[in-house]
């Protein structure tokens, strides 16, 4: 279980130190302890999601536990989800008009395109847009921060 005074701590923290815009905190897509904690300690909420059915009903579980977390930590809010490992085909692209239509929360324009790139740099624990600034994936994540920024992309 999350250590519910720590993860006040650390998000009143956050929250008076001016140091920082913004704090991301990947995790793993499972509900977990951890993943509650770092909800908790969050104020906007970013889903990835692979255009799936397996994803798409899995991210509807998650929008109701956040939901129910919501009692105890209000200031929660989901900013949308995100579509990652695109590639180009009918199937994904006609998904993604069908998520954009019945997701339970905003789904953001940007989409991270499927990339090798992003393997390699989970294997060396380096952010993608480090490992290979150049590639399709990192581009795609430097658009989705500016489109969540509300900023034009550069």
């Amino acid at each position: 279980r999350p250590n519910l005074r720590a993860i006040r701590d650390l998000r009143d923290a956050v929250a008076e130190d001016d140091a920082y815009d913004c704090i991301v905190i990947d995790c793993p897509p499972a509900l977990s302890p951890a993943c509650a904690a770092a909800i908790a300690a969050s104020t906007d909420v970013v889903i990835p999601i692979k255009v799936d059915a397996y994803s798409v009903r899995g991210m509807n579980e998650l929008t109701a536990q956040i939901d129910r977390l919501r009692s105890i930590y209000p200031d929660v809010h989901v900013a949308g989800c995100l579509p990652t490992m695109w590639y180009r085909s009918d199937t994904v692209e006609q998904g993604e008009r069908l998520l954009q239509e019945q997701a339970p929360v905003h789904v953001f324009a940007s989409h991270i395109r499927r990339s090798p790139k992003v393997d390699e740099s989970t294997w060396t624990g380096e952010p993608v847009v480090s490992w290979s600034p150049r590639s399709a994936a990192a581009q795609d994540y430097r658009a989705f921060v500016a489109e969540f920024l509300g900023e034009e992309a550069k």
